[in-house]
């Protein structure tokens, strides 16, 4: 696996995703924050981040997973405004896999920023990192997300039945997955 020593910065359109630093910790809380109500409805994570030393340790834990070569994260952006985070939040080099994790703004959806995120960083994983396969994994029900891995070419492959703990119920989740010769760039 080509895995790069510094994480470079990508621009497509109206999209830019920067690497994440330690500079963005209090921008990512607070747009946590700002969509909370709206995350918390598919991300189990969201309600254990609710103070900054929350995300303190998210971005730290993210930038060892980058020194380790086991993930790496990025921040979204739009005309300087940061919108959203797209990461590998997981890399098995051995495997040549990865799975990808994404998040944006309530406010900057339906306008096809999360496509071309995701997008940009499956062309990276396939062109650059030469990874084999890269997995979503996707609260049933969260239509949002399911479209935008369709649009990228991903196919569902299973559905996990009470998978993960949201809140206060289990939630099934929908394994989507693109292998690098479906990849059509």
């Amino acid at each position: 696996m080509q895995y790069p020593a510094a994480l470079p910065t990508f621009h497509e359109g109206e999209v830019t995703l920067s690497p994440l630093t330690t500079q963005d910790t209090e921008p990512v809380f607070k747009l946590v924050m700002k969509n909370r109500m709206y995350l918390r409805n598919w991300l189990n994570w969201v309600d254990q981040n609710n103070a900054i030393d929350q995300t303190e340790k998210f971005v730290r834990k993210s930038l060892q997973q980058h020194t380790d070569h086991t993930g790496m994260t990025y921040t979204i952006w739009t005309n300087n405004i940061m919108i959203g985070v797209i990461s590998f939040n997981w890399i098995d080099g051995l495997n040549k896999k990865a799975q990808i994790g994404y998040w944006i703004d309530e406010e900057f959806q339906g306008k096809g920023f999360t496509t071309t995120a995701c997008r940009v960083l499956v062309r990276f994983g396939f062109e650059t990192l030469q990874l084999h396969r890269m997995e979503l994994i996707i609260a049933s029900g969260n239509d949002k997300s399911s479209a935008v891995a369709k649009r990228i070419g991903f196919q569902k492959e299973a559905t996990l039945t009470q998978a993960e703990w949201l809140n206060d119920h289990f939630t099934d989740q929908e394994i989507y997955r693109l292998l690098a010769d479906e990849w059509h760039g």
